[in-house]
């Protein structure tokens, strides 16, 4: 797995996606999720050196999906709602499920959102919520707006509030407009904080973009909005 990071991102060595992959093909067969899933994002980008090829890209992903990668799964979720691929014997509903059982924010936030377009309130209201509770602040706009709207929930101007000044602390930029347009007069008392806690995250953001390697950022960007 690591040499395939290596050439995919060039570390050490010349940067190759068609070796990266070889390296993540015998990394898959040994059953490492985060090696399927990598080689799936070669095999959808393409570039140096190797062609794109959407549906081997599905098949590593799925595999990475299998061993509950949730990247992974959400990519096979998407493939199945966009047709991309068949979706036969309700695998969409089964890997819906299997998702949420994962209890990660950004696939919640993927399964509300979906369950939003079809009208589904009240379970899009409680996935989305799940994913706010799990830390993932860009969800409070739509908690917000439906809470006003009463779509999935009884309406409620405060709760909605309330989403938008968590929203804002947690550094959504969304969050942040819609307070200072809904209500004002609870943005004028929380704009010293917000502005200090947004200030403070992007201080840290400049400190690991310019310490941290480059295939390890995504990871320290991850514990900051943590």
């Amino acid at each position: 797995y690591w040499l395939g990071k290596c050439s995919m991102h060039g570390f050490g060595c010349k940067k190759d996606w068609e070796k990266a992959l070889s390296y993540f093909t015998e990394a898959t067969e040994l059953g490492n999720a985060e090696a399927a899933n990598e080689a799936g994002y070669l095999l959808t980008n393409g570039g140096f050196g190797l062609e794109k090829d959407a549906e081997e890209a599905f098949e590593y992903y799925l595999e990475a999906a299998k061993l509950d990668h949730p990247e992974a799964m959400r990519y096979v979720i998407r493939a199945y709602r966009e047709g991309i691929v068949e979706d036969e014997n309700d695998d969409l509903d089964y890997w819906i499920n299997r998702s949420e059982k994962l209890n990660i924010p950004e696939n919640y936030a993927q399964i509300g959102m979906m369950m939003y377009e079809d009208e589904n309130y009240e379970e899009a209201f409680r996935c989305l919520f799940n994913a706010f509770q799990g830390g993932m602040f860009s969800v409070c706009p739509f908690l917000s707006s439906m809470q006003i709207k009463g779509e999935g929930v009884e309406v409620d101007t405060h709760l909605a509030m309330c989403y938008l000044r968590d929203g804002a602390k947690g550094g959504d930029e969304t969050s942040m407009e819609r307070l200072k347009l809904l209500f004002p007069n609870e943005w004028a008392q929380l704009e010293p904080e917000i502005k200090a806690s947004v200030n403070y995250r992007e201080l840290l953001i400049e400190f690991v973009g310019a310490l941290t390697p480059e295939g390890n950022q995504e990871y320290f960007l991850k514990l900051i909005d943590a």
